[in-house]
């Protein structure tokens, strides 16, 4: 499995990820967590798969992105967090550099901060 680079577990019974779900599988260039009613995962779950790109959370049940969540991935170019129940969404996320295209639509997002930013600080980054 360490040589495997793209993952889809989409359209499973998955409801939370711990810390170590992915050791091993460093490689991965693409995750599809799709679908699955995820309702929580472990802060820095993802920090195994520095070279990840492609990351996909759609239409799960997420209502909160940790802080550490996306901090050692400075790979990823997408990320997609479309159909979820996303209150805000903070591009602090993304410390390892932000990525090329981030979908989130059809959330219920009221606000967006970079990295503790009010939404008007915000504002001038966001054209």
């Amino acid at each position: 499995l360490t040589q495997l680079t793209r993952l889809d577990l989409s359209g499973n019974q998955l409801t939370g990820l711990q810390r170590v779900a992915f050791e091993g599988l460093g490689n991965l260039r693409t995750l599809i967590l799709s679908a699955n009613p995820l309702v929580s995962l472990a802060p820095g779950v993802f920090n195994v798969m520095s070279r990840l790109r492609h990351l996909e959370l759609n239409s799960c049940k997420l209502t909160s992105l940790s802080a550490n969540l996306l901090r050692l991935m400075p790979s990823l170019e997408d990320l997609y967090v479309v159909n979820n129940s996303l209150p805000t969404l903070d591009l602090g996320l993304f410390a390892g550099g932000m990525p090329r295209r981030i979908r989130a639509d059809h959330n219920q997002i009221a606000s967006v901060t970079i990295g503790g930013l009010s939404q008007e600080q915000v504002a001038g980054f966001i054209q």
